[in-house]
């Protein structure tokens, strides 16, 4: 490319702003000159100048300048979508004997012609090139097509006015133009009169390209400002010919496209401060020691990269020269790297930073020939790869997946030190833990990364020498057996097997000495609940799956072992995130879940017949006494009841029955909250008979009655409420009814609920029950129609779309409510999609409109993953063959402008 083309391009285009005045535009003509003013700001004036020059009928020569700017107009679309050409010449000689040879030749080439007749030759030459093949060209077509035909027609009459005809003749009339002015808009029209014909016959033609012009280059600087026409470009370009062009253009340059932008979004935190006031005013929980947030909702400002769609066509390319050599692209692949890795320290950062650039460039380095890669090339690649270290598990495991597809950034490893690991003994093991938790080893050089990584293979080594190890066992200091105790817990995650006999035995053993609960604290952290944690973790893995269980002859043993830690196991006095992480990540909440993890081991292998009476007498001796709350006050214990209330319920019918006032106290609010809380996020509602027991005895109309922070617990009462409803247990008109107050509720979190219920029983749901669903639908909506709030309608109406299943006819008043509802869809829509398929033929304007709001909504930009694009095309498809060609288009177009262009070719495929 010379300097002077590479100048031009380079060089910031001057800014230009359209006039604004009061030209009337009708809706084609703005999509014309919108689509226009994408391919440059020239060509648009000049159309925007000739509708004004059209709507003035003071201008005499009108005709004349409208003829001029219409011929402006076609040939700047023809210089922008014909490929690069010689000017080819036609040469015509004349022979003495009369004939004719013809002999076609570019004018920049030169040729001898020698002939020994006699006599006089002639030679003339025509150009080739003409609008018709100047056209065809432009459209990539070798034989005219209905557009091909009518461009040509109209661009043919152009010269007639674009020229004075005679200084003494009438100058040409603006109404004679306004015809010829029509046909050309039609044209227009079809090339780029909206989203997806610019798409088709102007980004289509420059894609199909193998190298760009001058022209194509120039008009990408306006065409790819709109982010999905970039996006769209980017991802269907795949002539190597075009890195260099795009490359000296700018494209791959880090500080003008890695484009930082600032963003906000909302978390909910939970909602712990009201949740747990209670529990901690009641004395529970130790404030000071308690990780209490405040509930609200926090907005997080952040920054965010724009995506840079160019660097996808650069890893493209530099997966096709790994197949298919090229030392020229080679070279500029090395000279784009160079230049985003040498970038400011700034960009360059933000580059490592962000997990989709840096695993690009990445891919993009490795694919380099090995000679091409500079040693800067791989030190940004290993800085890629330590920033995606400090991030989560599931990015760590994929950062090590990449360090072995990619040579140069595996780390080292010691090929000796498995076997040494294996040659140690007890006491060394123990040593060797210290070092696992100092995160060094001088020894094997290794990082706290790579010693974790060796620990863990190593234990499958230990645990098939366990029993010789058991004998120090006893002998180490607290942390020792925890981290013993943690190590053997990844082991058996991972279903590593050794022996449970000797592993209980000893911890038995252990237990029983009195030392061992002594406190003790070692490096001022105390360490006996968690091994007490640890061990109560260790009976859950061994007897909650029957294909990895310990041999039913060790439960005895497991049974003893529960009976000492639930005496001596502490209630937590850390509040967690949530009330399931406080429980299990106490001491006191893991003995009581391996309780009922090893009382339903037992119950399986019995398998009784006795309904009533299904676990040991030790385990239900133990909770009967410590449901008096003067022996048992801890939280941990009122959450076991509630959590565990249907295998409790299955363990022994009676109990449960006899006791129910004990295990929710009404009396004992702080109890009775923790319980049926705990309760209802459990999967208890499955269980009908014991929802009907809680119900006659109260318990869910206390629960309507108290003010649940925890939003999630407020949604689960009112999914166990509409279960009752459809068990005919409810009457909607009845205002005692738990159905009508939840219905009639001011409480959104309810109504939300009961959206959400209904949505995701639709696909199971009876017959007999559509008449219910329907009915409460009414309610709701009248319910919610009265609430303007944008909040809530985003969250409620967004769920609501998916009642559409039960609609069999969209009549005005459920398109009205579908409108709105899909104006808040967030998330999934294939229920929606689904049925708006199984109307399209029966309503096929109303599915029209529905779908003119979803693209309005942006809904496929957002939620691309879990669109159903089968059920999207089949269903245009309905609206095409039916007739409603106008809405479908409208369809496709706002689609494609979301970004999503996969109605492009059903869109082609009904043009006329």
């Amino acid at each position: 490319m010379n300097d002077k083309s590479d100048k031009k391009h380079k060089t910031p285009q001057e800014s230009w702003t359209p006039q604004t005045d009061d030209l009337e535009l009708s809706s084609r003509q703005s999509e014309i000159y919108q689509n226009l003013e994408a391919i440059g700001p020239e060509i648009a004036a000049y159309y925007r100048d000739g509708i004004r020059i059209l709507q003035n009928e003071n201008l005499e020569t009108a005709a004349s300048l409208l003829g001029h700017i219409a011929r402006e107009i076609d040939g700047g679309l023809r210089d922008v979508l014909s490929e690069k050409r010689k000017e080819e010449l036609e040469f015509i000689i004349g022979t003495p004997d009369g004939s004719e040879l013809t002999y076609e030749k570019g004018r920049a080439d030169t040729f001898n012609f020698t002939c020994n007749t006699p006599g006089t030759f002639t030679v003339t030459y025509n150009r080739i090139e003409g609008h018709k093949p100047s056209i065809l060209k432009s459209l990539g077509i070798n034989t005219p097509s209905p557009l091909a035909e009518r461009w040509l027609k109209v661009s043919k009459k152009f010269y007639r006015f674009d020229h004075r005809r005679g200084a003494w003749k009438p100058p040409r009339t603006r109404e004679e133009f306004v015809p010829l002015w029509c046909e050309f808009e039609d044209v227009l029209a079809d090339l780029v009169g909206n989203y997806l014909n610019l798409l088709s016959k102007v980004v289509d033609r420059i894609l199909a390209s193998e190298e760009p012009t001058d022209e194509m280059r120039g008009v990408l600087l306006n065409l790819l400002k709109s982010d999905s026409r970039c996006k769209y470009f980017f991802e269907k370009l795949d002539s190597p010919a075009w890195l260099e062009p795009l490359k000296e253009n700018g494209w791959f340059d880090p500080e003008s496209n890695v484009i930082v932008r600032p963003y906000k979004y909302y978390i909910k935190e939970p909602d712990q401060s009201a949740w747990w006031k209670p529990l901690i005013d009641a004395g529970w929980f130790d404030p000071e020691s308690s990780s209490l947030m405040k509930a609200r909702t926090r907005t997080i400002a952040t920054d965010t990269i724009s995506p840079w769609y160019a660097l996808e066509y650069v890893e493209r390319i530099a997966e096709h020269i790994k197949d298919h050599p090229c030392d020229g692209t080679s070279k500029t692949l090395a000279e784009i790297i160079d230049t985003i890795v040498g970038g400011s320290g700034d960009t360059k950062e933000k580059i490592i930073k962000d997990s989709t650039l840096s695993e690009r460039m990445i891919k993009i380095i490795y694919a380099l020939p090995k000679e091409k890669r500079k040693d800067k090339h791989l030190d940004f690649a290993k800085s890629a790869m330590s920033a995606w270290e400090n991030r989560n598990e599931n990015v760590r495991a994929y950062a090590r997946k990449t360090h072995r597809l990619y040579e140069s950034i595996e780390q080292d490893t010691n090929p000796a030190l498995k076997e040494l690991l294996s040659n140690m003994s007890g006491l060394e093991r123990i040593e060797f833990l210290e070092q696992i938790r100092e995160g060094v080893d001088e020894k094997n050089h290794l990082t706290e990364q790579g010693l974790a990584n060796v620990s863990r293979e190593y234990l499958g080594v230990i645990l098939q020498r366990f029993t010789s190890f058991l004998s120090v066992f006893q002998d180490v200091l607290f942390p020792d057996h925890y981290s013993i105790l943690t190590d053997l817990l990844t082991a058996l995650h991972d279903r590593k097997k050794f022996d449970w006999e000797a592993l209980l035995g000893c911890i038995h053993e252990l237990l029983s000495l009195e030392h061992f609960w002594i406190e003790q604290e070692v490096n001022g952290s105390k360490y006996r609940n968690q091994i007490l944690a640890n061990t109560a973790e260790l009976i859950v893995i061994g007897t909650n799956n029957d294909d990895w269980a310990f041999d039913p002859k060790l439960l005895p043993l497991a049974e003893q072992i529960l009976l000492i830690l639930v005496e001596k196991a502490e209630s937590s006095r850390i509040i967690q995130e949530d009330p399931y992480s406080t429980f299990l990540n106490s001491s006191k909440g893991m003995v009581f879940w391996a309780m009922m993890e090893y009382t339903l081991r037992l119950a399986r292998i019995k398998n009784t017949k006795q309904m009533d009476f299904r676990w040991p007498q030790a385990i239900r001796a133990n909770f009967t006494k410590r449901l008096d709350k003067n022996i048992e006050s801890s939280f941990e214990f009122s959450f076991a009841l509630g959590a565990f209330l249907s295998q409790l319920l299955y363990f022994d019918r009676k109990w449960v029955i006899d006791n129910i006032n004990c295990i929710f106290p009404m009396q004992d609010e702080h109890h009775w909250y923790v319980t049926f809380s705990a309760y209802l996020l459990s999967s208890n509602k499955s269980h009908k008979s014991l929802g009907f027991l809680l119900k006659e005895g109260g318990h869910y109309q206390k629960a309507l009655n108290t003010n649940f922070a925890d939003h999630s617990i407020e949604i689960e009462l009112a999914k166990h409420i509409c279960t009752f409803w459809l068990e005919n247990s409810e009457d909607l008109d009845d205002k005692t009814s738990l159905i009508y107050q939840v219905l009639n509720s001011t409480n959104l979190n309810f109504l939300s609920a009961v959206l959400g219920f209904f949505s995701d029983q639709i696909d199971n749901l009876p017959e007999e029950n559509k008449a219910k669903v329907r009915s409460t639908f009414r309610v709701l909506l009248k319910v919610l129609s009265e609430n303007k709030d944008e909040k809530v309608c985003r969250k409620i109406f967004g769920e609501s779309s998916k009642w559409i299943a039960l609609i069999d006819r969209i009549d005005e008043e459920a398109l009205e409510w579908l409108k709105l509802s899909v104006r808040y869809v967030t998330w999934d829509i294939r229920i929606l999609l689904e049925t708006l398929l199984t109307h399209a033929s029966k309503t096929p304007r109303e599915v029209g409109i529905i779908y003119l709001e979803l693209s309005k909504r942006g809904i496929g930009k957002m939620l691309g993953s879990f669109l159903d694009r089968n059920k999207v095309i089949e269903t245009i498809r309905i609206l095409y063959e039916i007739g409603y060609e106008e809405i479908a288009d409208q369809i496709c177009i706002q689609f494609a402008e979301n970004g999503l262009d996969f109605l492009k070719p059903i869109y082609n495929e009904y043009q006329p």
